[in-house]
Order: C-alpha cells, then sequence, then structure tokens
C-alpha cells in the first residue's frame, strides 16, 4: 500500500468525526484521555470529560523520598492545580486531606475549581473549603486562572464526607450561613458518611434541605431501645428525607462478623451473612419504606473507586437502592457461609474470666 493513501482519520466531515469522538469520550474516562491525545483540534471535545472528575489522593509523605526526585505519579502528594483553562470544567472532586501541610494546595484548587456539583472530603476540608468562599466573597475578581461562580460552593449539591465529624466541624459554616446567606449547608440535598467509628455526629439540623442521607452500618452504635437496624435518634422524623441508604461494606461484614453479632441470635440466620443481610432487608422493610440496605462498597472495591465510577455516570447508591428494592435475591451475592480466615484477624477478643490476671 502506498503510504500517500494512509490518512489519520476516514474522509469522513469534521463535524460527524467530532460527535463520534465526542460519543467515544462520554463512554468512557480511559477512552477521553485518548482522545485529549490525538490533535489540538479535537482536544477541546475530550476536556470536559478529562476533567469533570478529578481524585486528589493524599499519601504519605515519605513517599516524596530522601533526595524528592520521584516521578510525579509516585508523590505521595497530589494536590496540584489543574491545567489553565480547566478548573471550571470539574464537577466532581474527591480530595483528601493530610492535615495542615495539604490546606494550602486544597484552596487553590477550590478555588480554581467554581463549578463543583459533587465532593468528596475530609472534615477538614470542610474548613478549607469555608476559606474558599469567604475569598472568593471578599475577591469578586479572582486571581485564579478559571473564572466561574462568586461562590465555589454554591453549585455544591452532593457531599460525601471521607471522615468522621464533630459539632465544631461545622460551626464556622454555620456562622457564615447567618451573616451571608444561603451559600452552601442550604444547597445540600445528597450526603453519605463512610466512617463514624469515632463520631456518631450528623448535621441534620443544619441541611434543611438534605433529602438523601446514607450511613454506614457497622459504625453506627447501638441505640437505647436495642433497635437492630441502629437507626440515629429522630432520623425517620424528617419528612424531608425522601431516602435513608444504610451502607454494608462487604469486606467488613464477610470478615468482621463481630460488629452485628446481635443481628439475630437465631442460629441460621447468625451462622450466614447472606441470611442476616436478609433479615436486615426484611427489618428495613418492615420499619420504613425510605430505608434501604445495599452493599457498598463491594469486596476489593475502594471507596474512591467506587466514587469515581458514579460520578463518571455509573450507578449512585441511589440508584442501586431504588433499583433493587427491598428484593431479597440481591443477597444471593453473599455466600450463605462465612469463609475461613485466621481467627486471630476474625474473633473478637473474648473477656478475661473473673479473677484471673
Amino acid at each position: 500500500m502506498d503510504n500517500r493513501d494512509i490518512r489519520v482519520f476516514p474522509p469522513l466531515p469534521t463535524e460527524l468525526i467530532l460527535q463520534i469522538l465526542t460519543i467515544a469520550c462520554a463512554s468512557s474516562h480511559d477512552v477521553a484521555l485518548r482522545v485529549s491525545l490525538v490533535s489540538k483540534w479535537v482536544r477541546h471535545a475530550s476536556l470536559q470529560y478529562v476533567f469533570a472528575t478529578i481524585i486528589r489522593r493524599a499519601g504519605s509523605v515519605a513517599a516524596w523520598g530522601t533526595n524528592g526526585m520521584l516521578p510525579r505519579h509516585e508523590r505521595g502528594i497530589s494536590h496540584l492545580l489543574p491545567p489553565p483553562g480547566c478548573g471550571a470544567l470539574v464537577r466532581n472532586l474527591w480530595i483528601e486531606s493530610i492535615d495542615m501541610m495539604s490546606s494550602p494546595g486544597e484552596l487553590s484548587i477550590f478555588i480554581a475549581c467554581p463549578n463543583l456539583e459533587n465532593v468528596a472530603m475530609t472534615a477538614k476540608s470542610l474548613r478549607v473549603l469555608y476559606s474558599s468562599i469567604t475569598f472568593k466573597a471578599k475577591n469578586p475578581e479572582p486571581r485564579a486562572v478559571d473564572h466561574g461562580n462568586a461562590n465555589p460552593a454554591s453549585c455544591i449539591r452532593s457531599l460525601t464526607l471521607l471522615e468522621h465529624t464533630y459539632r465544631y466541624d461545622w460551626h464556622f459554616l454555620v456562622d457564615f450561613e447567618v451573616e451571608l446567606g444561603r451559600a452552601f449547608l442550604h444547597n445540600i440535598t445528597h450526603v453519605r458518611l463512610l466512617d463514624m467509628q469515632q463520631s456518631a455526629y450528623m448535621p441534620l439540623e443544619h441541611l434543611p434541605n438534605l433529602t438523601h442521607l446514607a450511613l454506614p452500618y457497622l459504625h453506627l452504635r447501638s441505640n437505647r431501645i436495642g433497635d437492630v437496624l441502629r437507626l440515629p435518634d429522630g432520623i425517620l422524623t424528617r419528612e424531608a428525607l425522601h431516602m435513608i441508604v444504610l451502607t454494608v461494606d462487604e469486606q467488613e461484614w464477610l470478615y468482621k462478623p463481630w460488629q452485628y453479632r446481635s443481628v439475630s441470635s437465631a442460629p441460621t440466620i447468625a451462622s450466614s451473612p447472606r441470611k442476616r443481610f436478609q433479615y436486615l432487608m426484611q427489618k428495613a422493610k418492615e420499619r420504613d419504606e425510605r430505608l434501604h440496605f445495599i452493599i457498598s462498597p463491594r469486596l476489593g472495591q475502594p471507596h474512591s473507586q467506587e466514587w469515581a465510577a458514579s460520578s463518571r455516570g455509573g450507578e449512585s447508591i441511589w440508584t442501586v437502592a431504588t433499583r433493587v428494592g427491598r428484593k431479597e435475591e440481591y443477597a444471593d451475592a453473599l455466600p450463605d457461609a462465612f469463609p475461613n480466615t485466621n481467627l486471630r484477624f476474625t474473633t473478637p477478643m473474648l473477656p478475661i474470666p473473673s479473677g484471673r490476671p
């Protein structure tokens, strides 16, 4: 074949080629990354899909190495700004924090991304987000490279908290609401908490428009009435809530059964992770039509991976809860018996009998 007959693109109209590339970019983030490298004239068709969902990880400081010459993708701190002109394209942001060391980078990211709609962050990042809000309020023409909404939190509707929070983590945002009006808390409609082991606090009183709430079931504490669902007091009295999802980490469900030993004393249920899950689904169905039990995350799938897949067009936990409804067969994905594991890691420590050291 004559090399002169080889063409980069088939002889199609430019508009049709762009449409094909746009559909391809929307189908997969990896495809969007590849398309963005094809040429300058098709780059703009992929940018919104490349930067719509961004995950900023915060690794160990030791990952920098002793000489500081590690490649960028291997460094522990990844709080780098998006390229010029791309911050305004970011809609979904997962951002981790390593205390005060990463705060300047986080602040710059929030300022550079004025159109965020879905954010996953730590409790420490709440204060950084507040700082970005006040910065925008005091600087109508910010020094950031991207110009967008005057308030970087004005579009945020969905919030995922990567760790537990305390009441004082929210007080400055509450004061900000009083001072400058509805900027953040009143706009939040969806909240998911991933960790409630150290603190069971939920800022429900500051989220008047919250309609969807997801809580980690295995982290909830037994309440005073011994409710097997472990629902926080007063949560079902909130009429604004349309859906309450209790998530079950599949790995903890299978390998740490002592965390829910009070689910049922019946031997046939207690010895089967599948039947225990079905038992809880039935209890939720009997209690309130808004309650749903789902497995999330699945075994071997980190929270960040699940979140990214959902943000890039996959099923969200709300969609999964709606789809599976109260179907008992949903639990069939779980084994009928607990896997054989090392008892040192799966058996809870037994109490020492009295009279023994």
